[in-house]
């Protein structure tokens, strides 16, 4: 009985170690199986999540540039301040600007302080001798020009004091400067293609009576309030400046119009700079400089065109010419505009400031005028859909009839044949297809959008942009050109020339070398050559510190490296010059050899064509003439 109840008690406790053998057996199997599936919904979970992480990254091309992010060197110091200053100021560099869609830089590359209020008197050295001195400015003029009843100094300063003034009586008294003395003497900035403040005083004539005869005066005028014809003895003569050595008008205006039509905007930008390329040693790009160039008509018309990058877009472009009047500047002695001279005098002469400086180069500009022809220009650009001119069976020289009989200049107009586009253009009679009418057109019309710009002569809105739309209005702004005209071709010397050719080339001193220095400079730090180089022949555009691509039909993208077309060609690209040497300017020389280089900065691509020009230049001091011919 004990036995059986032995066996028993070992036959319960081994069913009961079973059991838990086997709940706990069954208990990881769950544990397992829950963390099994955990596992697997986990992994599961991250695949789709990397799956929709890739659907909204962005995958760069294997063919587009790495981005480029701007960046600048450090400040450099603060200019000092003295009893003569009231502000302060500094420069940093920009090392690369950002292109590809890189990071911009968003601050200046300029800043100013305000200086503490001066317990000094300023003290100004008297450079002027036995000359008389300008009170405000302190530019020297002669003794015989006191109280001789015309005004020499900006602030009349040569008019007071006067125990007698000796009025003029001579016909000068009354006679009115010559028309464009203005325009002629206005600083040139190279870079943005622009005129900038007077460098020249327009308004100076050195105690002369000179004069200009106008052979059309003999025209006779109807005036209606004394119903009668009479001769306009106002404009027989016109008085000369001193400035201007000679000028002359041009017997009859002569007018010239030429159409083109360009398949993408890069070609149409290249046309253009290359019409207002000269010889530099710098590429001349399309570029724009922080300061002095906001709101001008040259970057306003870039600006306007620039935005029309689509494929199927192609571009019409009429100009016409109008000549009025020719001249020629002083080749010495000039006298500089008392504003110039005053911001000449005030820059740094002990120590070299290119912040400083520049300043002075985006106020008055890299160049100055020595000769050119007055008269005016218009430029009528027409963006038109490529799309709607094949559908329409529309070609570009119809167009170009139509567009340029519309406003007067002279164009094929009989060779174009009646032809209705969507019901809204006929090329027979050219209606509505100026841009002061582009709100009739639609998204598919032929003609996207018209952008004009207008130099020289009277226009009824300011800046000229649209007021020239018809014929009437076209041959109104040709007969006010030349008593309102602009330059429309003419040569240039670079600015530091000026200076030494100047009444104050004598008293500049170093400021003369230090000009010349930050002129070569400025060349370089704000030319578009420092952008990186665009695939397929794109244009690049540096606008302040950032720079980016204008593409050609059939290219696009940040870098114009995305196209269709296959076998496409890439020609070669130079970099920016390197900076002369600067042991001449500083040691005054004007004397000796520089030499430059530049590298190759794009390689050719499948057949593109090599590079064009010297990788190396050797110029003499004394030798090399800054001379440069521009036409518009």
């Amino acid at each position: 009985m004990s036995s059986f109840s032995s066996r028993s008690s070992f036959i319960s406790n081994m069913n009961r170690l079973i059991c838990v053998l086997l709940g706990s057996y069954l208990l990881l199997l769950v544990l397992n199986k829950s963390l099994t599936v955990d596992a697997t919904e986990y992994s599961w979970n991250m695949a789709e999540t990397r799956k929709g992480q890739s659907a909204i990254r962005r995958v760069r091309s294997v063919n587009k540039p790495a981005p480029i992010n701007c960046k600048m060197k450090m400040w450099s110091s603060w200019t000092p301040c003295d009893s003569c200053t009231d502000k302060k100021f500094r420069f940093r560099y920009m090392e690369k600007a950002s292109q590809f869609g890189g990071r911009p830089c968003l601050d200046s590359q300029w800043e100013e302080l305000a200086c503490p209020t001066a317990q000094a008197v300023c003290w100004e050295p008297d450079i002027c001798g036995e000359r008389f001195t300008c009170n405000a400015t302190g530019r020297c003029v002669s003794q015989v020009l006191r109280c001789n009843g015309e005004v020499d100094c900006d602030d009349e300063s040569d008019e007071t004091d006067c125990e007698q003034v000796d009025d003029r009586q001579d016909k000068c008294s009354t006679l009115l400067p010559i028309p464009g003395a203005g325009r002629g003497t206005q600083g040139f900035n190279i870079l943005t293609g622009e005129f900038v403040d007077h460098v020249l005083d327009p308004q100076y004539y050195g105690g002369q009576c000179e004069y200009v005869y106008n052979g059309e005066w003999r025209k006779l005028i109807y005036d209606p309030f004394c119903e009668n014809l009479h001769y306009n003895e106002d404009e027989k003569n016109y008085r000369k400046p001193y400035n201007f050595h000679t000028y002359r008008f041009m017997a009859q205006a002569t007018s010239e119009g030429s159409s083109e039509y360009y398949e993408d905007m890069a070609t149409l930008l290249k046309a253009r700079k290359t019409e207002d390329s000269f010889n530099l040693g710098v590429t001349v790009g399309i570029q724009y400089v922080e300061f002095g160039v906001s709101g001008n008509v040259e970057s306003e018309l870039l600006t306007n065109l620039t935005k029309y990058t689509n494929q199927e877009l192609g571009f019409i472009r009429l100009q016409s010419k109008v000549q009025t009047a020719q001249f020629k500047m002083r080749s010495e002695g000039l006298m500089l505009h008392e504003d110039m001279y005053l911001s000449i005098m005030e820059l740094p002469e002990e120590k070299y400031d290119f912040g400083l400086y520049s300043r002075f180069l985006n106020t008055y500009g890299t160049h100055y005028v020595t000769q050119g022809i007055m008269g005016g220009t218009l430029e009528y650009v027409a963006v038109v859909n490529t799309t709607a001119m094949n559908t329409s069976k529309i070609d570009a020289e119809q167009l170009k009839g139509c567009l340029g009989g519309s406003i007067g200049i002279s164009s094929p107009i009989g060779k174009t044949k009646q032809v209705e586009v969507g019901g809204k253009l006929e090329l027979k009679d050219c209606k509505g297809t100026g841009s002061y009418e582009k709100e009739m057109y639609g998204s598919s019309s032929l003609i996207k959008d018209i952008v004009t710009l207008v130099k020289g002569g009277s226009t009824e809105s300011s800046g000229g942009l649209l007021a020239i739309k018809d014929p009437d209005t076209y041959r109104k702004w040709g007969l006010s050109l030349k008593y309102n005209p602009t330059l429309i071709e003419f040569e240039t010397l670079p600015i530091f020339e000026l200076v030494r050719l100047s009444t104050a080339g004598d008293h500049v001193g170093a400021r003369q070398a230090h000009l010349r220095r930050a002129w070569e400079e400025y060349l370089l730090q704000f030319n578009s050559c420092r952008c990186a180089p665009c695939r397929h022949d794109g244009i690049p555009v540096l606008s302040q510190t950032s720079c980016h691509c204008i593409c050609k039909q059939g290219f696009g993208g940040e870098a114009c490296e995305e196209t269709l077309r296959k076998g496409s060609t890439t020609d070669g690209a130079w970099s920016c010059w390197g900076v002369w040497p600067v042991f001449g300017w500083e040691s005054g020389l004007w004397g000796g050899h520089w030499s430059g280089t530049r590298r190759s900065l794009r390689t050719v691509q499948a057949g593109g064509l090599g590079l064009q020009g010297e990788s190396g230049r050797y110029r003499s001091f004394g030798c090399w003439v800054y001379l440069f011919h521009i036409k518009h």
